[in-house]
């Protein structure tokens, strides 16, 4: 389910790589890993978590 986007605010909400970076950067939660449904798709899914965050990559490429 798409939760949508979350803004980051420096000092505020803990997001440090996206906030104190000069490169383009997102921060990608897959799946919660002390979830039992979820730990056992992070480990027999990868390919295609990759697929879906590439995919998104692409797409927003796309809209520029």
């Amino acid at each position: 389910v798409d939760r949508g986007v979350k803004g980051a605010k420096p000092g505020v909400n803990g997001l440090y790589v996206l906030s104190n970076t000069d490169a383009v950067a997102v921060l990608v939660e897959l799946a919660f890993i002390d979830h039992a449904g979820d730990a056992q798709l992070l480990g027999t899914q990868q390919d295609e978590f990759a697929r879906a965050i590439a995919r998104g990559v692409t797409d927003y490429e796309g809209e520029c």
